[in-house]
């Protein structure tokens, strides 16, 4: 599903009303129609709404949905929070409309407004929206935010909807002040705000829902560059790598492991399987005798290549074993290998030569973070694409941040990072973020805590190097495997729980979204 950055709303709206020639007014009606059927949906005939207005547009679209609301039979005021009334001329009217309908609007004091609220049933918030927060209300964000803690704690308080955003969130960054607050409901309007979707603004937002305002999406996304996408069936089922009905084992790829060590022989071993259900042609595995008799045991079917312990190589034995391996379409490096000097040797022998792509997963990463070798300045500078896919404290060691810092700004960190290296990045965790080093984000939308093991991002890793060896863009291959990953795991939490999912048990489901998927019309 298309989203799109606050900057983008402005020009679409621009674009409704000079070329599809659908008046601003027009547009603030439907938004006020919109939130009233949320409203309406949540609370019963009678119910006692309050209306937190700013002076933008936004404003405008509460006492619009102030007006639907009085007219069906519900008791509305209205809080103008800046005591300034509308500034265009749109918001005005809409104003206007609200009183001649018997609302009833006062500017905000803390007292009255506290007094509004402890006999209010439901609040809607349209403060801000996705516009600018020049002058942001900190008494009512306070006051608002008070309320609703206190229904958190199973105290009295009203239900709470926002107007496309919620207080204190941000539409791009997908941000949160400290006094950001939860909400029930968001009401979206004209299309997704991408950063509304991502951690932390998400856990903000409560339920979505979305409305089009009765624009030609398909007309707005024609006409304008929108990059970032929501994951859902329709947005990912086109990006399967397509099964040709003369094919052969040569035709769906070749994919290079070196994974795991004695130590850890069961990464290896799911990351084959995750990437083996996922259609890849050959998959050649390189590592000890250990770990190749335990994968032979379960997937007979790989090509076992006995080699000494990465821990071991040399630098000269990286070069020779880049430049003798057989040909791949991709390789994935790094999940159990534990880290040594060896594997610094192999990643710098890879990312010094032409070839196929690299999906660099946990040691990898680590070892890519460790000073000691040197080896991030050389991703900007590699003739192979390459996609990381860490963890937050993996990302937290890979560019000097911490955790805590990467958890507040989850996408703003991940988009910077992966236009200045030039690499496809995906940061796991709630709403796991895609970002390709052209800048297109994409946040994925499936997935829970059945996710949360030891073992699982073994899994998620054989499934991208698993699609990209079979010629997805290194990007498309992140999204089919963060989506698929993230519905096998709603899948087998609905008949064992979250919490009784096991890795090892994903790579079969994940086959079986696939089927649905591609059997999709």
């Amino acid at each position: 599903m298309v989203a799109v950055c606050p900057e983008q709303i402005a020009k679409i709206d621009a674009f409704a009303r000079d070329i599809l020639h659908i008046p601003t007014a027009i547009l603030m009606e439907r938004a006020g129609a919109a939130v009233a059927k949320e409203v309406m949906h949540l609370c019963k005939k009678g119910s006692r709404v309050l209306v937190f207005c700013g002076s933008g547009n936004n404003g405008g679209d509460g006492y619009a949905a102030g007006k639907l609301l009085l007219e069906n039979g519900y008791s509305v005021h209205a809080v103008d929070v800046f005591g300034k009334g509308q500034r265009t001329e749109e918001g005005r009217a809409a104003y206007k409309a609200f009183c001649q309908a018997d609302g009833f609007s006062l500017s905000f004091g803390v007292a009255d407004a506290e007094g509004r609220l402890r006999e209010c049933d439901i609040v809607i918030e349209a403060v801000f929206g996705v516009g600018a927060r020049q002058d942001y209300p900190q008494e009512a964000v306070k006051l608002l935010a008070d309320f609703a803690r206190a229904r958190q704690e199973n105290i009295q308080s009203p239900l709470f909807v926002a107007v496309d955003c919620p207080l204190g969130t941000d539409a791009l960054l997908g941000t949160a002040r400290d006094d950001a607050f939860v909400f029930d409901a968001t009401v979206e309007l004209t299309l997704p705000k991408i950063g509304l979707h991502s951690y932390p603004a998400r856990r903000y937002a409560g339920t979505f829902s979305l409305h089009s305002l009765e624009l030609p999406t398909d007309v707005i996304i024609e006409n304008f560059n929108l990059q970032n996408n929501l994951t859902d069936d329709e947005y990912v089922k086109d990006k399967l790598p397509k099964r040709i009905s003369e094919g052969h084992k040569g035709s769906f790829g070749a994919l290079g492991v070196l994974c795991g060590s004695d130590a850890y022989p069961g990464a290896a071993l799911l990351a084959c399987e995750g990437a083996m259900r996922t259609g890849v042609g050959m998959l050649h595995y390189f590592g000890s005798r250990e770990v190749m008799r335990l994968l032979l045991t379960r997937r007979p079917e790989a090509v076992c290549h006995p080699m000494p312990p990465i821990a071991d190589m040399t630098a000269e034995d990286a070069v020779a074993f880049v430049t003798q391996a057989p040909e791949m379409s991709a390789w994935l490096i790094g999940c159990g290998c534990g880290r040594s000097e060896g594997l610094a040797h192999l990643l710098r022998a890879f990312l010094t030569t032409e070839g196929a792509p690299l999906i660099l997963d946990a040691d990898a990463l680590n070892t890519l973070a460790d000073s000691a070798y040197s080896l991030m300045p050389l991703l900007a500078k590699c003739k192979r694409l390459v996609a990381l896919t860490p963890h937050p404290l993996e990302f937290s060691r890979l560019f000097a941040h911490q955790v805590s810092e990467v958890q507040a700004n989850r996408l703003g960190m991940a988009r910077e990072a992966s236009c200045l290296h030039g690499v496809t990045l995906l940061l796991k965790g709630s709403g796991t973020v895609i970002l390709s080093p052209s800048g297109q984000v994409t946040v994925n939308t499936s997935g829970n805590t059945a996710l949360a093991k030891g073992g699982s991002g073994d899994v998620l890793a054989g499934v991208i190097a698993g699609f990209a060896a079979q010629g997805a863009a290194l990007d498309d291959a992140c999204v089919l495997g963060a989506y698929l990953h993230g519905l096998a795991g709603e899948r087998l939490s609905a008949e064992l729980g979250e919490a009784g999912v096991l890795p090892s048990d994903l790579p079969i489901v994940i086959a079986k979204e696939m089927k649905r998927l591609s059997q999709m019309n």
